[in-house]
């Protein structure tokens, strides 16, 4: 049988989930994965009541509430005994919360919603690429959330003395200063960076089924035979051209829905949410 639901304060729920014995969060480990794979947030129980609870602390730049969280929790008995709890949290979001910029708890909150909770009107489009990758990208650096340690992430104390041109490359990224200020390790970098957003978006091949037809419409102009990588360049720059909704602008920001009216615009990659449309751009980067 299913009980009734009860209001529960969200900082109850953390407290009851890290010190209560016997429970355990079913998404535990779970992650929200963007953009191919490139991108993962964290979305288990544990980080959206932290993010929840920050985003709703006064202790902000505004001396408010960015967001007010109500969470409804009810149990679900199964053979007479307490079989699992379900949480359904609502988030009321203050009309400041547009202007705070990115903000890796925003983002950990939006990437947990259900699909059904929110409505997009204008999806992103992502330029078609190959299924294989034509480029290889380089390993770093790697583009991950700032204050976590990932299994990957280079411990300078605890560098032997073998990995000398380990250390050599890692020395060469800290004279960035993109890099040394993003995140504790100097080989990863914020995806709230500029550096960050263009390897979130990458591309490792492009579409070239148009290039037969691009190359003969082109041919009184151009010629000499292109080579692999420019005849990539000449249909990623057509595709760019003729993208729907926002345009270049639709590779980061999608047009969204509150579920009791207006609309809003929110970028997966930077974790933005803002209230003004953004322009219609065309044209190769």
């Amino acid at each position: 049988m299913n009980d009734k639901e009860f209001y529960v304060p969200i900082p109850c729920l953390l407290d009851w989930l890290r010190n209560e014995r016997g429970v355990q969060d079913l998404a535990a480990d779970r992650m929200s994965s963007l953009y191919g794979g490139l991108r993962q947030i964290p979305t288990d129980a544990s980080s959206v009541f932290e993010a929840l609870i920050d985003l709703s602390d006064t202790k902000t730049l505004y001396k408010i509430p960015l967001i007010t969280p109500v969470a409804m929790a009810s149990c679900i008995v199964e053979n007479e005994k307490v079989g699992r709890w379900k949480v359904r949290i609502g988030v009321y979001m203050n009309r400041l919360l547009p202007e705070v910029l990115t903000s890796s708890n925003l983002h950990c909150v939006m990437s947990s919603l259900d699909d059904d909770s929110y409505i997009v009107t204008e999806p992103l489009h992502i330029p078609p690429m190959t299924n294989d990758a034509v480029f290889e990208s380089s390993k770093y650096p790697i583009v991950r959330l700032p204050g976590l340690t990932y299994d990957d992430d280079i411990d300078e104390d605890d560098m032997s003395t073998s990995s000398c041109e380990e250390k050599k490359e890692e020395d060469d990224a800290i004279k960035d200063p993109t890099v040394l200020r993003a995140t504790r390790v100097s080989k990863t970098i914020s995806p709230f960076t500029p550096k960050g957003l263009l390897k979130l978006i990458e591309n490792t091949g492009t579409d070239c089924s148009q290039y037969p037809r691009l190359a003969q419409s082109l041919s009184s102009y151009l010629k000499l035979d292109l080579m692999l990588h420019q005849q990539h360049c000449l249909c990623w720059m057509t595709q760019m051209e003729h993208l729907d909704g926002f345009g270049i602008n639709s590779i980061i920001w999608e047009e969204r829905e509150f579920l009791d009216g207006g609309k809003y615009y929110y970028s997966p990659a930077l974790g933005q949410i803002r209230l003004g449309k953004p322009p219609r751009t065309v044209g190769g980067w």
